[in-house]
């Protein structure tokens, strides 16, 4: 007769190593206040402005948080997510930012209805937008002002700041930081030119 050696300690085994599994956690991009005062901006009754697309990297284009490990080599984090899509966050946190420089009504947020205007359209094309090992965050971008067919404004922005390396939401903070001090630099230049 043949014997066979009893279930139960395999069962065990599987269900102690799934109980032990990490928890994924998950993390957000918030706006933050402006960092300096902005220079006065005269209403003109010209087209409100509204963020038309922002572009990021297919590397950290992915629900998974992303560090820099070097120049030739990325760190993905299995249990550290993005609670939503990395542009859509982009887009909502950078139209709010702008809000928040510009006099009221001057920015339509991603989803809002331009009403009688055409809205003068930003876009940012990110190339680098991360944090390292060390915590350090880097924000490289180029961004415009396109109002109707005629591109108005066209710049390109290095931000950097400092994260804790030890806590992903710390990395995320320091990015939010740096999406303000991006949105202080459009606001800046849109009033220089006098059309907000």
């Amino acid at each position: 007769m043949r014997k066979y050696a009893p279930a139960a300690p395999l069962v065990l085994l599987v269900l102690a190593a799934c109980g032990s599994s990490p928890t994924t956690n998950y993390y957000t991009l918030a706006p933050v206040p402006p960092t300096s005062q902005q220079a006065a901006c005269h209403l003109t009754g010209a087209a409100p402005f509204k963020f038309d697309s922002v572009t990021i990297p297919g590397s950290i284009d992915r629900l998974a948080v992303v560090r820099s490990a070097g120049p030739n080599r990325l760190n993905v984090a299995e249990f550290d997510r993005w609670a939503a899509p990395l542009d859509d966050q982009l887009r909502r946190v950078l139209s709010d930012d702008l809000a928040q420089r510009l006099p009221a009504g001057r920015v339509i947020p991603p989803q809002g209805a331009a009403g009688s205007d055409a809205p003068r359209m930003i876009a940012v094309d990110i190339d680098r937008f991360d944090a390292d090992l060390t915590g350090h965050v880097v924000l490289a971008a180029d961004w415009s002002v396109v109002s109707g067919k005629n591109v108005t404004t066209r710049k390109t922005e290095r931000i950097e700041a400092d994260a804790d390396a030890t806590a992903y939401d710390s990395d995320a903070a320091a990015m939010s930081r740096t999406l303000g001090i991006l949105a202080d630099h459009i606001a800046a230049s849109i009033a220089a030119a006098g059309d907000c």
